[in-house]
């Protein structure tokens, strides 16, 4: 390979990063790229871990710097260089160059759509967004984009899409800077499944694909093993971005307890990697040498799941945050100008149609600087709304987490009788589907207000009929799937790694008892109501409500949840 990297970047995690003049003079021309540098990697996260400061700009260049010494290792082993370099012939990469190249950008990319505080606001943009697709369209075609995002998709890939597809200051700037990427490659290798679930499943979307992108899948057979094998490089179970994350928020959050993994082991895991031909496909697996390696980043990606994004209070200031863009979008009409335009410029960013500086408004700092000074008029105008956006702006907040840890949550679900898959699993599974989360809040709160009626202590009956119920006591989740379907060469023998290791499969026990859905309370709420009773006794009270009034509300669903056990 021949690529000439002039400039170099230190790093902490990484070591130095190294960058071709073209691609360094790309990123420091590309608006785009550079907004990436005011949006944090993991959200409200540094309101509990005060170092997970850093960005979404840092984790690309991590991801492009992964995929990098993936394919290194890959083309120095002569077991699988040939194969690969054929791989990437049949969908136009001629050279190691040119591959090596295209893989590089598309991981530099991948995140380009993320809105403020990254993944924090999926799910409630796009299943809220009706007000801005009213207010915000100028035209039939940008209302159609809009509605793309109530779709099954993530909206941060959706939004990568449309800036690739829609922007022509985006496109320009990428082929002034680097012409010879194929901008139809990089799509290909991010967002194909999307582009061909839209045009197969949601026809009266496919006018927002790209007839360019269509063409270009149908010529290189898409769906066939060559191009499923370099996504898999970039998003798979064991890709650049995974591998990325889970060194750099271990590392610069602190939260690498019990599970260190640098990057001398995912070079051992990298020098391992294997490309199978079986059933008719390629698939990319691991020599059985690298085993340990591949349990050690397994049981590293399950710690940082479980004590960074799944820490309770993490949980609560995301939910919080989300809660809080679901009020703006609600209450859309009632919006002073300020609040409004800055709704109208995130939609036109998502969109693919912000251009200029206007891209840079698309950041945490400025967010929040909107909601700091629009704070009076925002509490004067939406019930509650200080609850959630309060605790934003200094992190004192008054709501408790009425459980946190293994043990406590385990005990409860055992005293009330449930089954733990029915709250653990499948509610989190229906609040993560934004066509039904609305319905499952619905039904939930209603049962806890039967439930709070016929409470037997009473100054909680109060609450049934209170109007800030819904505020006073929330419910945040978090979903993650700790299998890893990672294919071991044993011997002759292509095997999961769920069946050769013991480690793996403990792991998804202690997922499994480990709580995915959390409940938090204004406790000042409830001292106010219950003024001459032990807290810690109301709130142990309470937590057994809580739980009733998800299972109740699960009842509701009888037939979605029959499907989910049964496709389970």
């Amino acid at each position: 390979m021949t690529l000439n990297y002039t400039k170099v970047i230190a790093d902490p995690v990484l070591g130095w990063i190294r960058l071709t003049d073209e691609e360094a003079r790309f990123i420091d021309s590309c608006r785009y790229v550079q907004r990436l540098r005011h949006v944090r990697q993991l959200g409200m996260t540094f309101m509990v871990y005060p170092s997970a400061h850093y960005t979404r700009f840092e984790h690309s260049l991590g991801v492009l710097q992964i995929v990098t010494l993936m394919l290194e290792r890959i083309l120095k082993s002569n077991d699988v260089r040939k194969s690969m370099l054929d791989l990437a012939k049949s969908v136009g990469l001629d050279t190691e160059d040119e591959l090596l190249m295209h893989m590089r950008i598309a991981g530099l990319l991948h995140d380009l759509g993320h809105l403020p505080f990254s993944h924090l606001f999926e799910g409630v943009f796009g299943q809220g967004i009706d007000p801005l697709v009213r207010n915000c369209s100028e035209g039939v075609r940008e209302e159609v984009l809009g509605r793309v995002f109530k779709g099954p998709f993530k909206e941060h890939e959706v939004i990568t899409y449309f800036i690739m597809t829609n922007n022509d200051e985006f496109r320009s700037t990428l082929k002034e800077t680097m012409p010879s990427i194929d901008l139809r490659i990089i799509r290909a290798l991010l967002h194909g499944d999307m582009v061909i679930k839209i045009t197969e499943l949601l026809p009266q979307f496919a006018d927002v694909v790209s007839g360019e992108d269509i063409a270009f899948l149908k010529s290189i057979g898409y769906g066939s093993g060559p191009l499923n094998i370099l996504r898999q490089l970039i998003s798979g179970d064991l890709d650049a971005d995974r591998v990325e994350y889970v060194l750099r928020d271990s590392y610069l959050s602190g939260a690498s307890i019990g599970s260190v993994i640098g990057i001398g082991d995912v070079e051992r895991i990298f020098d391992n990697i294997r490309i199978v031909k079986g059933d008719g496909d390629y698939v990319l697996a691991f020599d059985e040498k690298a085993r340990a390696n591949l349990e050690g980043f397994i049981y590293a990606r399950f710690n940082i799941y479980k004590l960074v994004y799944l820490h309770h209070k993490v949980v609560l200031f995301n939910t919080l945050a989300r809660n809080l863009l679901s009020e703006l979008l609600g209450h859309f009409d009632e919006l002073n100008d300020d609040v409004r335009d800055y709704l109208c410029r995130l939609y036109r960013f998502a969109i693919g149609y912000l251009r200029g500086y206007d891209v840079m408004y698309i950041t945490d700092d400025y967010l929040l600087s909107t909601l700091l000074r629009n704070r009076q008029f925002l509490i004067s105008r939406i019930p509650g709304i200080h609850r959630y956006l309060d605790p934003l702006l200094t992190r004192s907040t008054t709501f408790k987490a009425l459980w946190k840890r293994d043990f406590d949550f385990m005990s409860l679900i055992n005293r009330q009788g449930i089954e733990l898959a029915l709250i653990n699993d499948m509610f989190p599974y229906l609040l993560s589907k934004g066509e039904s989360r609305d319905e499952v809040m619905r039904a939930f709160y209603s049962e806890l207000r039967r439930e709070l009626a016929e409470s037997s202590i009473t100054c909680l009956r109060g609450l049934a009929n209170d109007d800030s119920l819904e505020s006073s006591i929330i419910i945040g989740f978090r979903k993650f799937e700790p299998v890893a379907k990672l294919n071991i060469v044993h011997g002759d023998v292509l095997a999961g790694i769920n069946e050769l290791s013991p480690l793996a499969m403990s792991l998804m026990d202690a997922w499994r008892r480990s709580p995915h859905v959390f409940a938090f309370v204004d406790v000042e709420r409830i001292v106010s109501a219950c003024q001459d009773i032990d807290l810690n006794s109301v709130l142990d009270y309470l937590r057994g409500l809580v739980v009733k009034a998800m299972y109740e509300a699960l009842r509701r669903f009888g037939d979605v949840v029959s499907k989910y056990f049964k496709n389970s």
